[in-house]
């Protein structure tokens, strides 16, 4: 049983512990300020925020990634296709 959610987590269906998870993360986003960051994952977002005023039209959406993955993951499960061989982020 979790201590705090005063639940046995192992008695709850798969779909219902995929759904307290996305419930859990989605509790979380709500206070994005409260997400601690050491100093090298600060300037690790500096770069990229930097990067991309510089040339905002840069990289890929996450539309384009997701279809680009979906697509990749598709063509995987024909015979003899490889999956996911350049998937890039542009960054």
């Amino acid at each position: 049983m979790h201590p705090i959610l005063k639940v046995d987590i192992s008695e709850l269906s798969v779909s219902e512990r995929i759904q307290l998870a996305e419930d859990l993360w989605d509790s979380i986003l709500t206070t994005p300020d409260e997400i601690p960051l050491n100093d090298e994952q600060k300037q690790e977002l500096d770069r990229r925020l930097e990067i991309h005023r510089q040339n905002p039209n840069h990289g890929s959406t996450w539309q384009s990634m997701r279809l680009a993955h979906s697509q990749a993951k598709m063509a995987s499960s024909k015979p003899g296709i490889k999956c996911c061989s350049s998937l890039s982020t542009g960054v």
